[in-house]
């Protein structure tokens, strides 16, 4: 599954999504520039900047044309066209007209001001274009690009953006603000207006599916999240021919979520039915519950989209679904998740393209996906390692749909795995890779694993096991930890013994997950041995 991108010899063009910052803004949260660079290769600069809040089209010159591009996109034969919302009605009721003024920022301030009275330094160009019940679409080409000036045009002209209440805007769920079209270098770029359905009762989900599909481009047997808790407390995730939608009832999922807020079984079922209908796919509803007001409440629904119906009570399905071009066997009625967790998509993809002629071991190893991804890279060895005799025979069924053959390379071990780590470090067992991804909380007959009280131990084991050269791919679910915590985690483990170390950033999940600027609930980190 591909990013959706356009290139030309001298610049990128892509669709900015709303809320995704266009550069990093400190080392530990990047933007939308440096996530193609790692996605693409490029080197890249930057000459146009999109708010945080506002989506669509934005150019990336390679970093050698940056200032001839810089100088192009200045000049009058590039033109930038805008599409905005407001449920407000003009002061010039006029279907076209112009607004001019100096915007500056006044020292010691954070926003910007519209002088009207002052040389202009700005001019912006509006044009009705459609209502939309209570809502108006205008159409705004900009002469100039100064910080904010579509946004302060809109408040001088009596339109403020839906959405924009820094300066007036009503209250919604985004800013109401598209980067519509580009012309530039004879060539003309354009991204769709995502505002057509806005009055649908389910925008806020159509927004965040309509989105995904400007990034990506997924089949019907891939695997992807369609939303990721921006808009409501929920998740919804394509495995394939079926859909998954887990609904948060706990009262921190919950906050927040002013939008499409489901706090009912009976809401869950109707937006649920919504969804399989819009996507013509079944799909499995999932409350998910506190565990410690509902630790024992483990309830799954299916909705049949043939037939229409719902059931609760039904026998556990099987199906197969792709990713990165791999078979994974899924399972109904297995907690969370049906045998994959999506989040750790584009780690996998790095396994799988960077495992040839290495040994790797995976810990914690669930259904075996970054196992899987090993094998087919090519791998030297692969041992597998969980506690689950039941997923480690998972695992295997995932081996031989990829049509891997269980050779004496590829090594199962149902284990514990701080006591698999203390075994092959008295065997002195070396590996090139090692995946480790703990969870938060386990139990086995050898104790009690709590991540906050055995990373020093799980990673120092972890160092002990590793070639010189080889490198630990760490990765945490844990809530109290951001990305930048989890450094630290691992900094603080690894001084102790004193080991010779240096830290990568792991790939950027895909956009259908959390920006790289927001501290995700998956947080990840390589550890290389230095030799």
């Amino acid at each position: 599954m591909q990013l959706i991108f356009k290139q030309t010899p001298r610049f990128i063009v892509a669709d900015k999504p709303h809320g995704l910052n266009t550069h990093k803004i400190d080392d530990y949260k990047d933007g939308f520039k440096e996530f193609l660079e790692q996605k693409t290769g490029l080197e890249l600069g930057i000459v146009s900047r999109l708010d945080l809040t506002t989506s669509g089209l934005i150019l990336f010159p390679l970093k050698t044309f940056a200032n001839d591009i810089n100088i192009l996109w200045q000049s009058p034969s590039t033109t930038k066209t805008y599409l905005l919302v407001t449920d407000r009605s003009p002061k010039n009721l006029a279907e076209n007209f112009s607004i001019q003024s100096f915007i500056e920022q006044k020292p010691g301030e954070k926003t910007w001001h519209s002088d009207p009275h002052k040389p202009a330094n700005a001019i912006s160009h509006f044009t009705r274009m459609r209502t939309l019940g209570p809502l108006t679409v205008w159409q705004v080409t900009i002469e100039t690009g100064k910080t904010h000036q579509i946004r302060l045009h809109a408040l001088d002209a009596g339109i403020p953006i839906l959405g924009d209440t820094k300066y007036s805007g009503t209250p919604y769920f985004r800013l109401c603000l598209h980067a519509h079209q580009i012309q530039i270098e004879g060539e003309t770029f354009i991204s769709p207006s995502p505002f057509e359905t806005i009055t649908d009762s389910h925008y806020p989900l159509i927004a965040e599916f309509e989105k995904r599909q400007r990034l990506y481009a997924p089949s019907p047997q891939e695997c992807f999240r369609w939303t990721h808790t921006e808009t409501s407390n929920t998740l919804l995730d394509q495995y394939g021919e079926q859909l998954f939608f887990y609904v948060y009832f706990s009262e921190a999922k919950q906050k927040n979520t002013s939008h499409l807020k489901i706090d009912s079984i009976e809401k869950a079922q109707v937006t649920a039915r919504w969804i399989a209908e819009y996507f013509q796919k079944s799909l499995y509803l999932k409350p998910m519950y506190d565990r410690g007001k509902a630790p024992q409440k483990n309830e799954l629904f299916y909705f049949d989209v043939t037939t229409k119906n719902w059931l609760s009570e039904f026998p556990v399905h099987q199906w197969t679904a792709i990713e990165n071009d791999l078979r994974f066997t899924l399972k109904s009625h297995q907690g969370q998740s049906p045998g994959l967790f999506l989040d750790q998509r584009e780690n996998r993809r790095w396994v799988l393209q960077n495992s040839q002629s290495k040994k790797v071991m995976n810990l914690f190893a669930y259904t075996g996906g970054f196992s899987i991804c090993a094998a087919v890279g090519k791998a030297a060895e692969v041992t597998t390692v969980d506690l689950s005799k039941a997923f480690l025979e998972w695992s295997k069924e995932n081996f031989l749909i990829n049509t891997l053959t269980l050779q004496p390379e590829f090594q199962f071990w149902a284990a514990d795995t701080m006591h698999f780590l203390k075994g092959a470090i008295n065997k002195n067992r070396k590996w090139d890779l090692i995946v480790c991804d703990p969870p938060t909380f386990g139990r086995s007959d050898k104790g009690v694993f709590q991540i906050e009280n055995d990373i020093d131990l799980l990673l120092q084991n972890c160092f002990q096991c590793l070639n010189p050269g080889g490198r630990i791919l760490f990765a945490t679910n844990f809530e109290k930890w951001n990305l930048e915590e989890v450094y630290n985690q691992v900094r603080k483990a690894l001084t102790k013994n004193k080991n010779a170390y240096t830290l990568e950033k792991t790939p950027y999940q895909g956009l259908d997950f959390d920006f790289p600027h927001q501290n995700g609930k998956m947080k990840s980190v390589f550890i290389i041995k230095i030799v």
